[in-house]
């Protein structure tokens, strides 16, 4: 009887073996490639952006201590775009996807504290995230 009962957990143990080798060969051949979460945003960031630059710097440091002055006078949203193909660090004060939003705010900033503002169009995506244009309007 023990013998029986040996002899029937290891055919049950080699059947599980069995079934989990099809099934992984199974899935490997029709495997559904989901879309990761990076290609969803890279998506989202083929269209295009209009950052209000207060500043560009040279070094990073006074583009941090930039960040921080916006920050303190509310623009709770500034950020340091990555780096310019000549070697600047701009910061942004805001981002919009409309440019009459964006317009208004640089004029607002001009008001104030930041007369040199203007507007960086980009239109970029995780694999070349250097494209921007400056935008006259």
């Amino acid at each position: 009887m023990n013998r029986l009962r040996k002899h029937i957990k290891i055919k049950s143990i080699r059947n599980l073996i069995l079934i989990f080798s099809i099934i992984l060969n199974i899935s490997s051949l029709y495997s559904v490639n989901p879309i990761p979460l990076k290609e969803i945003k890279e998506q989202n960031l083929l269209q295009p952006y209009y950052h209000v630059i207060t500043g560009s710097f040279k070094k990073r440091s006074l583009a941090y201590d930039h960040i921080n002055d916006l920050k303190k006078s509310g623009f709770k949203k500034a950020k340091i775009l990555p780096v310019s193909k000549n070697g600047y660090y701009r910061v942004s004060a805001e981002s919009y996807s409309n440019i009459i939003l964006a317009n208004k705010s640089r004029d607002n900033l001009k008001k104030g504290k930041y007369k040199d503002a203007w507007i960086l169009k980009t239109e970029f995506n995780q694999k070349n995230l250097n494209a921007g244009k400056i935008v006259n309007t």
